[in-house]
């Protein structure tokens, strides 16, 4: 089974967590992570995309071995961070 579309991710959760898998050891194990507001998502790939299909390359190592997640905003007043 693959993963939520950006329209199911959309009903609960507000941003996109974007996390760097790449295990090389030149980069120490990269694991940079990004946010991106859902809605940012929705207008660029359509709500249908499932989250696991979204085109991310970090954008510190260049690698497209990458996890996407959705998740709640932190912080006060709803912004991340």
């Amino acid at each position: 089974m693959g993963k939520i579309t950006l329209g199911q991710a959309a009903a609960r959760d507000t941003y996109l967590i974007v996390y760097c898998m790449n295990h090389a050891v030149q980069y120490g194990g990269c694991f940079h992570s990004a946010e991106m507001p859902m809605a940012e998502a929705i207008d660029r790939w359509g709500e249908r995309t499932p989250l696991d299909r979204l085109p991310f390359v970090c954008t510190r190592c260049g690698s497209r071995n990458v996890d996407v997640r959705s998740d709640h905003p932190r912080g006060i007043g709803g912004s991340p961070k």
